[in-house]
């Protein structure tokens, strides 16, 4: 058993980048997108142009009394200009307190810049307690996605203290809803025994979910616990299957680093096929010609 440990990927450790990327996008200011439908289009418009030249001081300049008119998403951007000082003094506190007026219109993107805040004790008092409500309240109100992102935040120990078992009960909540991510995560959880019980059972339920949604590295693991009878029957048919199928969805992968498991996944399916038959080689090539990926939320590849 502690041969397969080796061999499978490690998600919650090499999830690192793929973290802060994802949580990051939740908050990263982009004035085109957040423009809003019901705002007046001019000053908004002239805002984004400003931004987008880079004279941030008319951008600040026009964003003001949107901002001090109540719109959100003028208040957050307003605050970003304070946080990071584009065409204001930078002052953490300003940047607070914009962020807190989007936010307690419940607009995500300040929630979670004012939980960094928080986090960090940027302009506000130190508050972990703070910074983990406001980041709940993103994760429940933005869906599978921010979900796993929050339980990366917790695996991690980035923002928030490290916490095993409520990383797996919100990676729990966005596997249950068909996030792949969220899924694999849970099964390196179940093999490695963080946040719960060591149960292989369960990590091949997670592992096999995520890789018949076309998940690279739930494959490599789904493969390595077939190849060596870890939680399932020894099936060399298998593994070679789920091996040869990463390595062809791996290089599609657009999370940093996915990419990088194909050379191993092309060394771990030569080295098993070293002890396999011809037929059963055949078969198991029939099966991966045959696969396709089985999404379970829409719009997902």
């Amino acid at each position: 058993m502690t041969r397969v440990k080796h061999q499978l990927l490690d998600q919650v450790t090499a999830c690192c980048k793929l973290a802060r990327s994802l949580v990051m996008a939740v908050s990263i200011v982009s004035l085109v997108v957040l423009m809003p439908g019901n705002v007046q289009a001019g000053p908004f418009e002239d805002a984004v142009t400003a931004y987008e030249l880079k004279d941030y001081t008319a951008a600040a300049t026009l964003l003001r009394p949107i901002a001090e008119g109540g719109l959100a998403a003028a208040q957050h951007n307003f605050g970003f200009l304070y946080e990071k000082g584009r065409g204001v003094s930078q002052d953490y506190a300003e940047a607070a307190r914009w962020y807190r007026k989007a936010a307690d219109q419940g607009y995500l993107s300040s929630m979670f810049k004012l939980a960094r805040l928080y986090s960090f004790g940027l302009g506000v008092p130190q508050d972990y307690a703070e910074a983990e409500r406001l980041q709940v309240a993103v994760a429940e109100k933005g869906g599978p996605l921010a979900q796993f992102s929050l339980g990366i935040v917790y695996s991690q120990g980035w923002l928030l203290p490290q916490d095993h078992e409520k990383a797996v009960h919100w990676y729990k909540l966005a596997a249950e809803q068909g996030e792949p991510q969220a899924q694999f995560n849970l099964g390196v959880a179940c093999v490695k025994g963080l946040g719960r019980p060591n149960d292989y059972d369960e990590a091949l339920i997670w592992y096999r979910r995520a890789a018949n949604q076309g998940y690279g590295r739930a494959q490599v693991n789904l493969a390595t616990m077939y190849a060596s009878g870890a939680g399932v029957p020894e099936s060399k048919v298998e593994a070679y299957k789920w091996y040869s199928v990463a390595i062809v969805r791996l290089p599609l992968a657009q999370a940093p680093g996915e990419r990088d498991y194909v050379g191993m996944a092309t060394r771990l399916r030569d080295q098993l096929a070293s002890t396999m038959t011809a037929d059963e080689i055949r078969e198991s090539e029939q099966l991966v010609e045959d696969w396709r990926p089985v999404l379970e939320i829409v719009g997902r590849h």
